[in-house]
């Protein structure tokens, strides 16, 4: 059990009984939508928050997505006066997510391969929704993924990384996996592949479009480190639906919290 603790930590930035994350609804530089998903009794709410300041976009030439999915709550909101220490959520976003989404903008020029290896994904404990009138926290297993929304069209399929939303994007091959009958990005035919992930957009339909993240070299000790991501975004709206592991919560040796994740894939639509 130390040993998976230990891996785990390693590989993604895991903040857990921190001070909680605070959304204040009411700040009109950001979009909010909101929604709870529930399949084989599972629940799990989400929070899309769009950068839509102009000043904030000129400033760091990044348009941040950033996306909640809050596991493991019961779907419950608990009601709470107004707390001491929190972290906002523009300064997360200014101090952590702006400063990855720039880096991630480079590319080796040989290959096309990522310059950054650091994942887009925190975990924290606990968030606070601020509507403008009460507080309300959600606790469990909060999972923060974070995008850079840059449209442009590409030369090659690899001018990509594993945080940039393009809908401009050309559209990945896909082949179906003789072992598990699912379709997989055909790898071979697109060049040389990144170990470390890359994000390709695989089917467009309308204002809808599905991204797939894949990763060579993924750690199978980690719940969060899992082959392959997928995910619906709506433009000027966000991601609406996502296939993921459920993720919960549960007591370890010397009563430490651990993360768990089930074995089957859920698609939350």
């Amino acid at each position: 059990m130390k040993k998976y603790s230990l891996l785990l930590i390693a590989f993604f930035p895991i903040i857990m009984e921190a001070q909680p994350l605070l959304i204040d609804k009411t700040n009109t530089d950001y979009s909010f939508n909101e929604k709870t998903f529930e399949i084989s009794n599972k629940v799990c709410h989400t929070v899309n928050v769009i950068c839509t300041s102009d000043s904030l976009l000129s400033e760091n030439r990044v348009k941040p997505l950033v996306f909640f999915k809050i596991f493991d709550f019961g779907d419950k909101r608990v009601t709470i006066k107004k707390p001491l220490r929190y972290l906002k959520l523009e300064d997360y976003i200014k101090n952590d997510v702006v400063v990855k989404l720039k880096w991630d903008l480079q590319l080796y020029v040989t290959t096309l391969g990522n310059v950054s290896h650091t994942p887009n994904i925190s975990v924290i404990d606990s968030l606070i929704i601020y509507d403008g009138k009460d507080y309300m926290i959600m606790s469990g297993v909060v999972e923060i993924n974070f995008y850079n929304l840059l449209d442009f069209k590409q030369t090659h399929i690899q001018q990509c990384n594993q945080t940039i939303l393009n809908t401009m994007a050309m559209i990945a091959p896909l082949y179906r996996n003789e072992r598990n009958g699912e379709m997989n990005v055909d790898i071979d035919s697109t060049g040389q592949m990144d170990l470390y992930g890359k994000l390709y957009l695989i089917k467009k339909k309308d204002d809808l479009y599905t991204f797939r993240w894949v990763q060579l070299d993924h750690d199978e000790h980690s719940p969060f480190d899992y082959y392959s991501r997928e995910f619906v975004y709506k433009k000027d709206y966000g991601i609406i639906s996502f296939r993921s592991p459920y993720f919960f919560r549960r007591t370890g040796e010397f009563q430490t919290e651990k993360i768990g994740a089930t074995n089957e894939y859920y698609y939350f639509k």
